[in-house]
């Protein structure tokens, strides 16, 4: 039980790139899953019932994002802000059609902050 809780917990273990891409890549497909249901009663009551596991996923990649950004022995407000803004990369990205939008500018701004946590460095001292 440890083990799986630590995945969600905001502590300040330190993971890397390819482990932040994996738990971002497991939960955005969760919610990517989620987004597909169409919207019909029927299926509005299935939404309903799968809503746990959108806020799991949700929760996973804010945790990972948490994690990733003590890698860097950021502050903690700045891993804050990461665990708050990256969850909802899955959703703006399924909502972000075209340039003269508000959310496409999100999107790209959470997209640039992904990249950093991604790419960057952790073992530098």
């Amino acid at each position: 039980m440890d083990k799986i809780k630590r995945y969600f917990s905001f502590d300040n273990e330190s993971i890397t790139g390819t482990t932040f891409f994996i738990r971002f890549f497991a939960g955005t497909a969760l919610v990517l899953f989620l987004e597909s249901v169409n919207h019909s009663f029927a299926e509005l009551i299935v939404s309903i019932l799968l809503l746990p596991i959108l806020i799991i996923a949700l929760w996973l990649i804010s945790a990972a994002s948490y994690k990733r950004g003590s890698a860097f022995k950021w502050e903690k407000s700045l891993k804050v802000i990461c665990s708050i803004l990256l969850p909802f990369s899955p959703i703006l990205s399924i909502n972000t059609t075209g340039t003269g939008n508000y959310t496409y500018y999100a999107f790209l701004l959470v997209a640039v902050l992904f990249n950093i946590l991604l790419l960057k460095n952790g073992n530098k001292n």
